[in-house]
């Protein structure tokens, strides 16, 4: 089975902030049309029988200020019968991952005076990506109804995108 995808997308941020008076109001352009779009392309091939399933698949996404990137995985499931009452399932699976920043954490500026805080978004961040990886196995006994499960993962993200206080006295937060 080859299950495919095609998605479109495209993001617009305009800020402006706007003072009034009694007699005048001020149009300040915090942010002027900013604009994002990106291409996603996925990909995923499954292979099932009775006692075993098997995935490859990949992702690749253009983005218009990040450029390419592709994500592949790979997946697997085994069941082995041991007995009439035991049976053993083995998961296995590694992937990688991507995700670029939006807009609002890019560009949007926003501060609350009343509240006393502050968000700012930095121009600077770059996408951010992973790699993981999970293995399992379980033991099932049908007889008992019960299960013994044990799980190992790993996951590395690199240059993760987070909001992070920036000052403690203006409660500013930075993306």
């Amino acid at each position: 089975e080859l299950v495919s995808g095609l998605l479109f997308t495209s993001n617009f941020l305009d800020q402006d902030n706007i003072q009034r008076t009694q007699t005048t109001n001020t149009r300040q352009i915090e942010i002027d049309a900013k604009r994002r779009s990106a291409l996603d392309l996925f990909s995923q091939y499954n292979l099932l029988g009775d006692s075993y399933e098997f995935n490859i698949g990949a992702r690749g996404q253009y983005d218009s200020d990040f450029g390419f990137f592709a994500s592949p995985s790979v997946n697997s499931y085994f069941d082995i019968g041991l007995s009439k009452a035991n049976t053993l399932k083995f998961r296995n699976s590694i992937a990688t991952g991507y995700r670029a920043p939006n807009l609002k954490e890019r560009f949007y500026s926003l501060v609350n005076p009343s509240l006393n805080y502050a968000v700012q978004g930095n121009a600077d961040l770059r996408p951010e990506s992973s790699i993981s990886f999970q293995s399992g196995v379980q033991l099932l006994n049908s007889e008992m109804n019960s299960n013994l499960t044990l799980n190992i993962f790993y996951n590395q993200i690199f240059d993760m995108i987070a909001t992070s206080i920036v000052s403690l006295n203006t409660n500013e937060m930075l993306f």
